[in-house]
């Protein structure tokens, strides 16, 4: 195997990179456990002290449940009793002997009722005190396990990644460069420029130079909601004999009216140089699914269909021929192919064994045909379920546990999904040997780029900002977070964040329906009308090479006129709190730099502030 290609993917999937991920991370995360000095005795002597304490409180709050229905059980004994003796009062029905029964047993009721509840109390009270112990226990817990929450930093996933699959290397963040390199050499078009689309998710890299994006959305669109009124209508009638009748109906009415909808979608897009003049789209058949002679039967009856297909294309002068290979043509079902060389150039006979093997999934090792593959010229897009599920976020904080075996195992189960998620989104681009082969043309990095991001990045990290101080205050719905680049500088973006959503108003329509009685009723139908409503913040988004670990460390001075300050993606970011002028902005900028700098203190900025005083700067330049 090449050093820069490999092939055979899921097999070397089964018998290489699964393995050797495994020891990597574990390795990984050993030697975090070492760094960090937790103690894993002392860890799990105290763990297994709140385990215990929690199946105490269990049992606890089963005794009080009982303890509660007995409670109203007699309660009910004891108001049924009353409700006999009264009605056998009132109609004087009352002897001796049924009075010698009946006070013994109020008695007793009242009695019991006292023991219960003082039980109760009992209860609540070891109730609460075995929560404070566990509360303290978990909060001890934490404190234990501190060092070693202390050391997970943003990039793990990634660098774990590479070091067991070197071919894949993985972009900190989505910056202009990256973008401008797929529209540019490419030709990837970013057609979220629409405000109904907003990236959550934006990971980047390259296979042996060649860039990909797995991307993730929220999308929405218009669609409607069916809303129901009812109303009930009385009327009379009479017999032949004069007899009064009374009727009555429910009449109901449905109307449909405009309310948003969303939806997320994550796609895999990776651009090459092959075949740039190829167009296909392939959608997913899910035929790992069937069996060996009912595959056989399927790809038989689906051959002779594409087969006669291919036959008319021909005589209308179309160029479809089909491979040897009719397996291959049924099972990954391209045949609106643009450019018949280009695919068979493609699609060699390794490939399409490959490609096979990838679809039918027999070892078990990937997620079989369940991928939709359409190629636009020099863009590839894959998606599908596995990947519109799979959490690829950059988040460290998802390791945090006071229990030192469940973060063990969950660091571990975490980033073997995340190989196998990143992985199988790229397996149907790896089992085509072409595009590993094929380096790119060289991309001639500009001096000066508009902006320090991508628009993606700028939307992921205003997606990452709460949802207070971005989205319009009366908006009840989720919103779509789209940005404008404002200015760029020092590795940082100025941006614009406009939020849409909808606020919503109720309304009554009346809808006039024939009623059994021969007149029309007007059925009262309550219904929400959706209004759109935006809001534009200002915000900033600068790329500091800190760590995760780094940020939540560093001494952070007190900024004016700025909302708390966010990390994403290796990016920190803040939004100017509304109508900062800026002069102001400016000042909230120079510190900001300034907390980077290991020299700064509170002095420091005090003197910033005297400087950004004396520049002679408009405050209508915003």
């Amino acid at each position: 195997m090449a050093e820069n290609q490999f092939y055979e993917i899921l097999d070397l999937y089964k018998s290489k990179f699964e393995p050797e991920h495994r020891k990597n991370v574990t390795d990984y995360f050993e030697s975090l456990l070492t760094k960090s000095k937790v103690n894993p005795e002392e860890n799990a002597k105290l763990v297994n002290e709140i385990y215990s304490s929690q199946n105490i409180l269990s049992t606890l709050r089963s005794k009080k449940s009982t303890n509660t229905f007995l409670i109203i059980l007699v309660a009910i004994v004891g108001f049924l009793t009353t409700l006999i003796l009264s009605s056998k009062m009132s109609k004087g029905k009352i002897s001796l002997g049924f009075i010698g029964l009946v006070i013994p047993l109020a008695i007793a009721t009242i009695v019991l009722l006292y023991f219960l509840n003082k039980k109760r109390k009992e209860v609540d009270q070891e109730i609460n005190n075995i929560s404070s112990i566990i509360r303290k226990k978990t909060k001890e817990a934490y404190e234990q396990m501190e060092p070693l929450n202390a050391l997970y930093d943003s990039g793990i996933s990634n660098e774990l990644l590479t070091k067991t699959i070197p071919l894949l290397k993985m972009d900190k963040n989505f910056d202009f460069k990256r973008f401008d390199q797929l529209v540019t050499n490419f030709g990837f078009d970013d057609y979220r420029n629409t405000d109904y689309s907003s990236a959550l998710l934006c990971q980047t890299g390259v296979i042996n130079g060649n860039p990909f994006l797995f991307g993730r959305t929220r999308e929405t669109y218009m669609g409607t909601t069916a809303y129901t009124g009812h109303k009930t209508i009385t009327w009379t009638t009479y017999d032949g004999e004069g007899n009064r009748i009374s009727h009555s109906e429910t009449l109901s009415a449905t109307i449909y009216k405009p309310s948003p909808y969303y939806y997320t979608d994550t796609k895999l897009y990776y651009g090459n140089d092959a075949a740039p003049k190829l167009t296909f789209s392939r959608s997913p058949g899910n035929i790992d699914y069937k069996k060996d002679k009912e595959l056989e039967k399927y790809v038989k009856r689906q051959g002779n269909k594409i087969t006669k297909k291919a036959e008319k294309e021909i005589r209308k002068g179309g160029d479809l021929t089909l491979s040897s290979n009719i397996e291959f043509e049924v099972l990954f079902n391209a045949i609106d192919r643009t450019n018949e060389k280009e695919f068979r150039l493609l699609f060699t006979p390794l490939a399409q064994t490959e490609m096979l093997k990838l679809l039918k999934n027999k070892n078990g090792a990937g997620y079989g045909d369940n991928f939709s593959f359409n190629k636009y010229n020099k863009i590839n897009v894959i998606s599908s379920p596995q990947l519109a599920s799979a959490d690829l976020s950059d988040w460290p904080k998802r390791y945090y546990d006071f229990d030192l075996k469940k973060a063990r195992n969950y660091f571990i189960s975490y980033n073997m999904s995340y190989l196998k998620d990143i992985f199988f989104g790229l397996a149907p681009i790896l089992v085509i040997p072409l595009y590993q082969q094929t380096k790119p043309h060289e991309y001639i990095y500009k001096d000066v780029y508009p902006a320090y991001y991508s628009i993606w990045q700028h939307e992921v990290v205003a997606n990452s900002l709460k949802d207070y101080s971005i989205d319009h205050p009366s908006s009840v719905t989720k919103n779509i977070r789209k940005t404008r680049l404002v200015s760029s500088e020092k590795n940082s973006d100025k941006i614009e964040i406009t939020s849409y959503g909808y606020r919503t108003e109720r309304r009554i329509e009346y809808v006039s329906k024939l009623g059994s009685d021969g007149r029309f009723h007007d059925i009262p139908v309550e219904w929400l009308e959706y209004l759109p409503v935006s809001k534009t913040s200002l915000a900033q988004i600068t790329d500091t090479s800190m760590k995760y670990k780094d940020f939540f460390n560093i001494k952070k001075p007190t900024i004016a006129n700025i909302e708390p300050l966010t990390y994403k993606d290796s990016t920190l970011s803040f939004v100017y709190k509304d109508n900062t002028k800026y002069s102001e902005q400016t000042s909230a900028l120079e510190k900001f730099f300034a907390m980077f700098d290991e020299k700064t203190d509170e002095d420091n900025l005090e003197a910033l502030d005297k400087k950004i005083d004396n520049l002679e700067v408009k405050d209508n330049k915003d």
